[in-house]
């Protein structure tokens, strides 16, 4: 194991444990060794975003998709601080980037169908909850 995976293995562990701050820490660690580390960048907005530092950590999710567009977890991510800033339509927008690479991405469509309850679309609620629930019951 090399120092990178060791200081992500760290931050990982911590993040398990809800120590926020220092999974930012070895986060920064990892950064300054390869800035564009998409594991690091993700983990620092997902501790950013545990810390309530939403828009912070909407920059970090930026940053990895500015390397991954595909990576599912910044876009998922992503969608959930921006639904907690109140921005729905955008947070939307992620969950579907998300779901054209998985369309059984059961995060990125409870997310969706969050925001959509949010905007008074329950409607279109409705369906995601019922795919939720074909979903589950296919799984077991």
């Amino acid at each position: 194991m090399n120092d990178i995976d060791a200081l992500i293995s760290k931050a990982y562990a911590l993040s398990k444990l809800g120590r926020y701050e220092e999974v930012a820490e070895y986060c920064d660690k990892v950064l300054a060794i390869n800035r564009n580390h998409t594991d690091a960048l993700h983990g620092k907005g997902f501790s950013l975003a545990k810390l309530g530092r939403r828009e912070e950590a909407i920059e970090y999710y930026d940053k990895v998709l500015a390397i991954d567009e595909n990576h599912t977890y910044a876009l998922h991510n992503k969608g959930v601080a921006l639904g907690d800033l109140g921005r729905h339509e955008e947070a939307i927008k992620c969950y579907d980037k998300a779901l054209k690479i998985d369309r059984d991405y059961t995060y990125a469509l409870s997310g969706k169908g969050l925001a959509l309850r949010h905007l008074g679309r329950h409607e279109e609620a409705e369906k995601i909850t019922k795919k939720l629930d074909e979903l589950r019951r296919n799984k077991k």
